[in-house]
């Protein structure tokens, strides 16, 4: 995701995000599946941990 977001270059930092549909085999720590909001800042840290 942090590829697709700096080739479009968005900052998620700018934005709240919706998640949704996520489909994955990991589920890391402090996230669910489940459909979310994260605002920018979140969404930036967890990309960055992860």
């Amino acid at each position: 995701m942090r590829e697709v977001l700096d080739a479009a270059n968005i900052a998620p930092q700018d934005y709240d995000w919706y998640v949704s549909d996520i489909e994955t085999n990991w589920t890391p720590p402090g996230f669910s599946p489940v459909d979310q909001w994260f605002s920018g800042e979140e969404l930036a840290s967890f990309l960055d941990e992860h």
